[in-house]
């Protein structure tokens, strides 16, 4: 009976930890890592058209299906990691924005500002 109830507690503390109970509301980052997975913010939009914008000076990216052109933030120098966002120009950077683990809400906030609407 013991060993039942073990069991028991223990798949349901699993099932938990899966379904993100526990994590004080925070929800891990969505990442699209192809452009088909991609559900994008701008149909006009494609990595093609974010492949032309990738320099420093000319930085478009797309993150989690958004678009976004962070040009001026990278002009600015206001990135705390520096140059290492000139990275994801040009590209799907959602990957490395994930994996990132100070991008937190101001993070997020901050990309807001940039989001390319057409």
């Amino acid at each position: 009976m013991k060993t039942k109830y073990f069991i028991t507690l223990s798949l349901l503390s699993f099932v938990l930890i899966l379904s993100g109970c526990g994590t004080k509301g925070a929800q891990a980052p969505v990442i699209n890592q192809t452009p088909e997975a991609a559900v994008s913010n701008n149909p006009a939009l494609s990595l093609e058209e974010v492949s032309k914008h990738a320099s420093a000076n000319d930085c478009w990216m797309m993150i989690d299906g958004q678009f976004y052109d962070l040009s001026s933030y990278i002009q600015s120098a206001k990135h705390p990691g520096g140059e290492k966002i000139v990275n994801g120009c040009g590209k799907d950077a959602s990957a490395m924005f994930a994996e990132i683990k100070k991008h937190d809400s101001r993070a997020r906030e901050e990309l807001a500002n940039h989001l390319i609407v057409r």
